[in-house]
């Protein structure tokens, strides 16, 4: 009984590990974001130019 959940348990964490760089965000290269993080309209620059 015990072997069979430590199965289970195993092959859950692998397929959370796969499904997590699947949804991953980063460039696996250089480590940016893929996704632009546009401002909404009428959102100053940042930093604010003086």
């Amino acid at each position: 009984m015990l072997a069979v959940a430590m199965v289970f348990l195993a092959v859950g964490f692998a397929t959370g590990l796969c499904l997590f760089k699947i949804k991953s965000r980063w460039c696996p290269h250089c480590g940016a974001t893929t996704v632009a993080n546009v401002p909404e309209k009428g959102t100053p620059p940042w930093p604010p130019k003086r």
